[in-house]
């Protein structure tokens, strides 16, 4: 099992992955560079952790999707997947279901 990263060291993971230290702009202005690095730390869980099989969660957004009244889901026919790919799928769903992401109905 992967370890998580705790916060410090998922900042620094962002900074070094983000190339901050090595961009010219930031380089030439200390304040700016200052400043873009304390709004990283301030939304650093919005970013994908490198051990992490989860995107970043926030709650800066919501988001509603209005869909026209009397509208039904679209179906179309199944098709199958490869034996690799259904396995590595079903693999993918177990962990979004423990983890919460999802659940069955």
């Amino acid at each position: 099992m992967t370890q998580v990263l705790n916060d410090k060291e998922l900042f620094d993971y962002l900074v070094g992955a983000l190339g901050l230290d090595k961009k010219p702009d930031l380089i030439a202005n200390p304040k700016l560079m200052k400043e873009v690095k304390q709004m990283i730390y301030r939304h650093r869980k919005t970013f994908l952790s490198p051990n992490s099989k989860l995107t970043g969660s926030t709650s800066l957004v919501e988001m509603e999707i209005e869909v026209p009244p009397g509208t039904r889901p679209v179906h179309s026919a199944s098709r199958q997947l490869h034996p690799d790919l259904l396995a590595d799928l079903k693999s993918q769903v177990e962990d979004w279901v423990a983890m919460g992401v999802v659940q069955t109905n």
